[in-house]
């Protein structure tokens, strides 16, 4: 399994010590662009929440509690806020199943999913629908050993996984277009003077033509989607399905855009709130570490991890309704941090 040897903790004294971060506030009033259910003003609105609630959570995300070193593990999980009951595993045609002691990396859908973007923005996939750019991401993260996880819930039924990121996939990349000035914008607030630079300019403008390719051409249109399916032929495959429990309460958005080896503790946001509220946590780290590992050329490894990105803002748009605040989590620098770390 991929990557091995992963360096996870700066030990000083025997205990964990985390690099010094910054969490910045990014979106107070959210992203301002998204058409999903999952809204702190309907359920402000509802009496589902209240605002000492949400102010709970902003004080939980920006505490040095909530930065946690990821476990000696080498796949991820997705960034939904819910809490897990287990992990399962498929082996000789067997459900097996364990606790999850694990902090993972999170992005959204799994490693998996980003892969399918990854492919997607370089403008491999045209002609092909989302299934089958999903089961060329598996096929290519098998032989590569890049290992990654995905989730379930006790809702999944039907065509459904439950796993937002996969099930509305071909519907995220219609937001993809939809909303493409404003994941831009999002994007440059994230990467701040890197986002800039013209080299990102003209592969951005690519990862959204080779998208736009994607989505005209009759293979996206004419395909009958399930992300039931997508998650099945993973869970087959052996890889660890994370199954989640209850509703979601996501209330605000947490990315960590440069602290490697680390990731949110979801858990302690839900405990600071008494299980009332919970929280998005997405790791660009893991991103980069897949196109990294994904791809030999560094101009596709660029795109890739920019139709990660996209892929991303745009889920969060179909998910959300664009009205949870959203936080940038970045590790102490004089200057930003490039966006590969080869580009120094």
């Amino acid at each position: 399994m991929s990557p091995e040897g992963r360096s996870i903790l700066n030990m000083e004294n025997g205990e964990n010590q985390p690099p010094e971060v910054i969490v910045e506030t990014i979106a107070p009033e959210g992203l301002g662009y998204g058409e999903g259910g999952i809204s702190v003003q309907a359920r402000l609105t509802e009496g589902s929440l209240s605002p000492e609630t949400i102010d709970k959570v902003a004080q939980a995300s920006k505490s040095s509690e909530a930065t946690v070193a990821v476990s000696d593990v080498s796949y991820d999980t997705c960034p939904d806020g819910r809490c897990a009951s287990c992990i399962q595993r498929i082996e000789d045609g067997q459900v097996i199943e364990s606790k999850d002691p694990t902090y993972c990396y999170k992005v959204f859908g799994g490693g998996v999913t980003m892969g399918m973007s990854g492919s997607v923005a370089n403008g491999k996939e045209k002609g092909n629908g989302v299934f089958v750019a999903f089961t060329n991401a598996v096929s290519r993260f098998k032989q590569k050993k890049i290992d990654f996880g995905v989730h379930s819930s006790n809702h999944a039924g039907g065509e459904k996984s439950d796993c937002g990121a996969i099930d509305n996939a071909p519907k995220i990349y219609v937001n993809t277009l939809k909303y493409r000035k404003q994941i831009t914008a999002t994007m440059g607030a994230v990467f701040g003077p890197n986002a800039e630079e013209e080299q990102y300019k003209k592969d951005l403008d690519e990862v959204y033509g080779n998208i736009e390719d994607f989505v005209t051409d009759n293979g996206f249109k004419k395909e009958n989607y399930s992300g039931a399916d997508v998650v099945g032929m993973i869970a087959e495959d052996g890889y660890p399905v994370k199954v989640l429990a209850d509703n979601h309460l996501e209330v605000r958005v947490r990315v960590n855009v440069d602290v490697d080896d680390y990731t949110t503790d979801q858990q302690f946001i839900r405990t600071k709130t008494g299980e009332e509220a919970q929280i998005f946590a997405v790791d660009v780290p893991r991103m980069k570490e897949l196109a990294d590992l994904d791809y030999d050329d560094v101009p596709e490894k660029r795109k890739a991890f920019l139709g990660m990105m996209v892929y991303s803002l745009a889920t969060a748009a179909t998910l959300t309704a664009g009205d949870l605040p959203v936080d940038k989590v970045y590790k102490k620098y004089p200057n930003p941090a490039p966006i590969f770390k080869s580009e120094k």
